[in-house]
């Protein structure tokens, strides 16, 4: 195998994908058609620095990067998620209130 990330990932996102990596952040996941690539995270500060300074290098100014923070059983887990948008302006996930949702008050 030459080249890893010719075979392992994607087109649309495979720069992308090696560009993160060879700057320290750890990716875990990517989908190129979806256009999103998901992350290690330890230390989100310093991450979401690294994270704008890969995408200002390769000139990508319209991304989000979104921190997931879960806790199950006291155990943390932490991800960054980078989303790009398509030709459409448009995000494979769609983040959307809940319009059901009412606030619970802890009294």
């Amino acid at each position: 195998m030459d080249n890893w990330y010719e075979y392992k990932i994607e087109e649309p996102i495979r720069g992308i994908v090696k560009a993160l990596r060879d700057n320290g952040i750890n990716t875990i996941c990517s989908c190129g058609h979806g256009m999103w690539v998901q992350c290690e995270s330890y230390d989100p500060t310093e991450e979401f620095d690294t994270i704008y300074n890969v995408m200002d290098s390769l000139k990508i100014d319209n991304y989000r990067a979104i921190l997931f923070h879960k806790v199950i059983n006291g155990h943390r887990f932490k991800h960054i998620e980078i989303q790009f948008p398509d030709a459409n302006r448009e995000y494979y996930t769609v983040m959307k209130d809940n319009e059901n949702y009412t606030q619970n008050k802890i009294s």
